[in-house]
């Protein structure tokens, strides 16, 4: 037996198994319907491929590789639907416009949860538990501006005021309180001297000028370097004087009067702190500064005589020689300086006046010529009071209104 048959069905079986066409050829029927059925699901394949986007409002868009086609111009297959690019170019967009949609929703998101959402409950604001919906589309309400108040005026720290002792020790260092206090309400009283709180008021707007001449030195006047500064309750007498001599009125004694302004300087004063004198409104004396500057040089000198502040005060109403003769009074004249026999026997202004019976207060009374002279001091005493006691009880009012 032939092993022909046998190789020839070993070939047939291997060409089977590859699904070609191996060696052994076909009849001509069989090629034919192989090449249909090979055709045909071709074009299956092909017609799945190209199916035509119908989404809305999206129609299908090829696009042509040009450079492709003029590259394979006249070759077959020359012009290139690009399909499969597009595809991919489509698919790309839409990943990076879902990335833009993540991050864009990150960023707003927070914003959103913090306003109502439209067309949900809105809260109305008015504070009764009232809800109500807004349609899709209307504007959302703006919530209402509360203005927020200006955080309050810090209170204005009180002004420390000089001790009420410390004003009458001032003025008079050798006498006690509890009786001195006494005194001044009586000499007030009998006087009939009552100070207006318009008076009180008007010494607020004097304060800086008072300060001023408590230490003012004088750059052209060498006698004004060595004078011993005010103390406050000194200084605090200086508005005592205000209203003694002026009942706090610049313009007094315009224009007949040849003592004028604040503490009343006269001509000759005047000419001595060259002080120009007009005798109108011009006149130097009519300056709150320059005459406070003054009566503050000239009390300041007399304490380096007397060293006692409140016969300084008082020499500026009697003179230095007017002092002495009122000394004289209380035992005789006096040998050697007024000053120590003043300071040797504990004698102030009250003690002088007082002693022995109001003695020598009689007597200066009787003396029409020095103008109640025997009260200037205790008047200037209880008007410094009656200020610190005035500011202790009214606060201030706004710089504004403080006007001379």
């Amino acid at each position: 037996m032939s092993d022909g048959p046998i190789i020839a069905e070993g070939i047939k079986a291997r060409a089977a198994h590859r699904k070609g066409p191996g060696v052994v050829r076909e009849s001509f029927e069989a090629s034919q319907h192989r090449r249909k059925s090979f055709l045909e699901d071709r074009r299956q394949n092909v017609s799945k491929q190209v199916v035509p986007d119908t989404r809305p409002f999206q129609p299908q868009v090829l696009t042509v590789n040009e450079k492709l086609a003029e590259k394979n111009k006249g070759k077959r297959g020359g012009v290139v639907l690009m399909k499969q690019e597009d595809d991919s170019k489509r698919e790309s967009i839409g990943k990076i416009k879902k990335i833009l949609t993540y991050f864009g929703a990150a960023l707003i998101l927070p914003g959103i949860l913090k306003k109502p959402v439209m067309g949900g409950p809105q809260d109305t604001g008015s504070g009764s538990g009232e809800v109500k919906g807004g349609s899709f589309g209307d504007p959302l309400p703006q919530a209402p501006v509360v203005e927020t108040p200006p955080p309050a005026p810090e209170p204005k720290k009180q002004e420390k005021l000089v001790p009420r002792s410390e004003m009458l020790k001032a003025a008079f260092p050798f006498s006690s309180m509890d009786e001195l206090e006494p005194v001044i309400k009586e000499r007030f009283r009998m006087l009939g001297k009552k100070i207006a709180p318009e008076e009180l008021e008007k010494l607020r707007a004097y304060e800086s000028a008072v300060a001023k001449a408590a230490v003012y030195v004088d750059p052209e006047n060498p006698k004004t370097k060595d004078l011993p500064e005010m103390p406050p309750a000194v200084a605090a007498l200086l508005f005592g004087k205000i209203i003694q001599e002026s009942q706090a009125n610049r313009m007094a004694g315009y224009p007949d009067s040849s003592y004028k302004g604040l503490v009343q300087i006269g001509d000759t004063m005047a000419k001595d702190h060259n002080m120009v004198i007009t005798n109108d409104e011009k006149d130097d004396r009519y300056n709150i500064e320059k005459s406070l500057v003054v009566a503050g040089i000239e009390v300041r000198t007399a304490y380096k005589y007397w060293k006692n502040w409140g016969m300084a005060f008082w020499e500026w109403h009697d003179g230095r020689g007017g002092l002495q003769e009122i000394i004289d009074m209380y035992g005789g004249p006096v040998e050697g300086s007024y000053r120590e026999f003043m300071q040797q026997n504990s004698l102030d202004a009250h003690k002088l006046l007082s002693d022995n019976g109001d003695k020598v207060y009689k007597m200066v009374a009787s003396q029409t010529k020095r103008d109640s002279s025997q009260d200037y001091l205790y008047l200037i005493a209880a008007a410094a009071v009656a200020f610190r006691d005035y500011k202790q009880q009214v606060p201030a009012l706004s710089s504004a209104s403080q006007k001379p």
